[in-house]
């Protein structure tokens, strides 16, 4: 398939995956405390990164929604990122943490949702343009 011609032509986007995965949860990690909101929406942050590059990865930049991960290392890295995108926004949810006041506090639970309806990880390419319509 043409998806999966994309992914095997940019092995080194897979790694990009892994590296805003690790990077939230180094912001996560370094979080506790007073800063804890801070960071958790850098987290945030990093994790959509993660996901735009899987979606710039497999050529889905257009608007096309792709059914299946191209590979299973590919589904992996989007179990991951989904996996570290749920916990992080129901933190969020669950502090209360407003935000930009109410707009930020609804945005969380909006993301949070959307995350939840998910019938595969590999939906969540279309996360960032949710993330993009509340900032």
């Amino acid at each position: 398939s043409n998806t999966a011609e994309v992914v095997s032509a940019c092995p080194s986007s897979l790694l990009l995956v892994h590296i805003h995965i690790t990077r939230a949860r180094l912001f996560l990690c370094s979080g506790v405390g007073a800063g804890g909101k801070k960071h958790a929406e850098q987290a945030v942050e990093e994790l959509i990164s993660g996901c735009r590059e899987l979606r710039r990865a497999c050529g889905l930049d257009g608007g096309s929604r792709a059914v299946d991960a191209p590979s299973p290392a590919w589904a992996e890295a989007g179990e991951a990122l989904l996996k570290h995108l749920r916990s992080t926004l129901r933190e969020l949810c669950a502090k209360g943490v407003s935000g930009d006041g109410a707009a930020g506090k609804d945005r969380w639970k909006v993301l949070y949702r959307a995350t939840l309806q998910l019938t595969s990880s590999w939906h969540l390419v279309g996360i960032p343009e949710l993330y993009d319509s509340y900032a």
